[in-house]
């Protein structure tokens, strides 16, 4: 008697084995597969796309990322599991194939290995998937893991309690000798999958066509505050500016864009022959160029923007809705300047947009973050650097306390993941506000440290009369870390509904001036006094507000707006511009880079 026995194939495997094959195959990094099996048959085909529960694609994501639902603030109730793991899985695909080594020479001056797109190359259809891939990543970035609490390094008291009972800062002296200058290493308890996947996926920098409109400038002057630019913009803030990598002989072969204002720009590049010089060096040096022209510009600043590095609203239309209160009579439109405000106007502020219509300017901070680099990469080791800029800096929890939020707090978090609805401030705000008022939800009380960049003002007002350009050889910026130490003075309801689990923190400190030295005589150091607020921004970005006096105490002098980067708590700190706060035509402006350290 002849046995027959039926042909093995995946169809016939039952579906907890079959599962557990496919998720095998995700965790060893070949998730491409997972789309090649289903399209084998119309069983394999439903057991992947026709589940009738989310346990296949929720493995497939926690294999391979962080866990979303561990993360402390508003972690999602629904998430979509399949959608963003294959938006992030399509999104690699697409930055590591346009992201490569650039086109560089031969010994004969023949090109011989072309990777990078001109500005005018890269097709129409690809846009769309350039800019999913931009919010994937900068989803990743987002849903970071956790990192560990710094219990033994935030044990530094900023204030203290005297015999009379009042509570009194502990000297800035003394604090900056206690406390690093740079972040302490960030716990690894528990490790993140997102980070090493955003090192793989970005092994080879950004697509081309993108640094190229940083390194070589697009002729397109509106990118920036595109959404593609803004996402860019995003990305670079966070992680850095990263060069095209480059392979082969020379360093010069990128074509250079043939518009009038561009030439003029790269002149000193090595253009001799239709290329420029693509050394990680010469990009940085165009990609610092044009981040000046943004970030020293002193028309940037604007009541449209809360004087800050957000995005201008559109003052006149939320006039006419009544959402700015009353104005003056020297509130009228003026069609040539809509930031205009009349000299010496007693109202200026109010001209000021309220809290939750900013959202962060991230051309700009992409801006300062490239120039904050290349200071600190001017005087410091990349050793050095490292522990502040190190990609692990940006998850959330190193420095807030995460104390799980009360039933108050959860009920806010789900009316945020709910949606659509409008929610105003008031009695429920406040008693939410008042329950978590306890909470440093933000981890702002300790120590910090902040680099302040800034153009000499003859400088300053040269570049902006251009009577010199960004790329002068003789053009450098100063720059000063000084300490910091802010603690808390209160609490207020947050200006955002939909954040009422985070009130707006009120803080007070002490902070080193301009001529801060380090010096054990606290008597003789420039120490500035320092009041302000951290809250929350309608993105969920934290927004750092802080004001300080003149060095005789008396009376303010200079504002900073910052917005953290990371999450909430993270050890990469806030990044963001400071200005005079007289708000004259001609204020002095720069950048500002803070983190903390104790």
């Amino acid at each position: 008697m002849v046995m027959q026995y039926r042909k093995a194939s995946l169809d016939t495997l039952p579906s907890e084995i079959l599962e557990n094959i496919l998720i095998v195959v995700v965790a060893i990094g070949d998730a491409e597969s997972v789309a090649a099996v289903a399209s084998t048959c119309k069983a394999l085909f439903n057991t992947v796309y026709r589940a009738t529960d989310k346990h296949l694609w929720r493995s497939f994501f926690c294999i391979t990322f962080d866990d979303p639902r561990i993360l402390h603030w508003c972690a999602p109730n629904d998430y979509d599991w399949r959608t963003n793991f294959q938006d992030r899985v399509r999104s690699r695909r697409f930055v590591v194939h346009h992201a490569k080594p650039i086109r560089i020479l031969d010994r004969r001056g023949k090109p011989h290995f072309k990777d990078i797109y001109t500005l005018d190359e890269l097709p129409n259809g690809d846009q769309i998937a350039q800019m999913r891939a931009l919010r994937a990543l900068s989803s990743v970035i987002s849903t970071a893991a956790p990192a560990g609490h710094h219990a033994e390094f935030s044990r530094t008291t900023v204030a203290r309690t005297d015999r009379s009972g009042t509570s009194r800062l502990v000297d800035l002296v003394q604090l900056h000798h206690q406390t690093p200058v740079w972040p302490p290493e960030v716990p690894q308890t528990p490790p993140s999958l997102n980070i090493p996947w955003l090192q793989e996926t970005l092994a080879n920098g950004y697509p081309s066509t993108l640094t190229a409109k940083l390194s070589l400038k697009s002729a397109d002057s509106g990118w920036d505050a595109s959404q593609e630019g803004l996402a860019m913009g995003a990305l670079i803030s966070h992680l850095g500016f990263l060069p095209m990598p480059s392979t082969g002989p020379g360093e010069i072969g990128a074509p250079v864009s043939h518009s009038t204002r561009f030439r003029r720009r790269a002149r000193r590049s090595s253009d001799s022959a239709g290329l420029v010089d693509m050394s990680e060096q010469a990009q940085w040096n165009r990609a610092l160029w044009l981040a000046r022209e943004r970030v020293f510009d002193i028309n940037y600043l604007s009541p449209r923007r809360s004087w800050g590095p957000y995005l201008p609203v559109r003052l006149h239309a939320a006039l006419a809705e009544g959402e700015l209160g009353e104005t003056s009579a020297g509130d009228s439109d003026d069609d040539s300047d809509p930031d205009y405000v009349p000299d010496g106007d007693p109202a200026r502020d109010i001209h000021v947009p309220p809290a939750g219509q900013l959202f962060p300017d991230w051309s700009w901070l992409a801006a300062a973050r490239i120039v904050a680099s290349r200071v600190l990469r001017a005087h410091y080791s990349l050793e050095i650097i490292r522990k502040l800029e190190t990609w692990e800096n940006l998850r959330e929890g190193t420095w807030s306390i995460l104390e799980k939020p009360s039933d108050a707090a959860n009920d806010a978090c789900t009316s945020r993941n709910q949606a659509n609805e409008v929610n105003h401030l008031g009695r429920e705000a406040e008693q939410t506000a008042s329950v978590v008022a306890e909470r440093d939800w933000a981890g702002v009380e300790g120590v910090w440290r902040r680099l302040v960049c800034w153009l000499d003002y003859h400088d300053l007002l040269s570049v902006n009369q251009e009577l010199i350009s960004c790329d002068d050889p003789d053009l450098d910026e100063a720059w000063t870390i000084v300490p910091l130490s802010l603690r808390i003075t209160g609490y207020s309801p947050s200006p955002v509904a939909d954040f009422a689990d985070r009130p707006t923190i009120h803080v007070e400190g002490e902070m080193g001036g301009a001529w801060w030295q380090g010096d054990v005589d606290a008597e003789t150091e420039d120490i500035r006094r320092v009041h302000g607020t951290v809250s929350m921004l309608p993105d969920g970005h934290v927004r750092w507000s802080i004001t300080s006096m003149k060095n005789e105490n008396t009376e303010d002098e200079w504002a900073s707006e910052a917005v953290q980067l990371g999450g909430i708590g993270s050890a990469m700190g806030s990044l963001g511009m400071w200005s005079g706060l007289s708000r004259d035509v001609d204020d002095p402006l720069g950048v500002i880079w803070q983190w903390r350290v104790g």
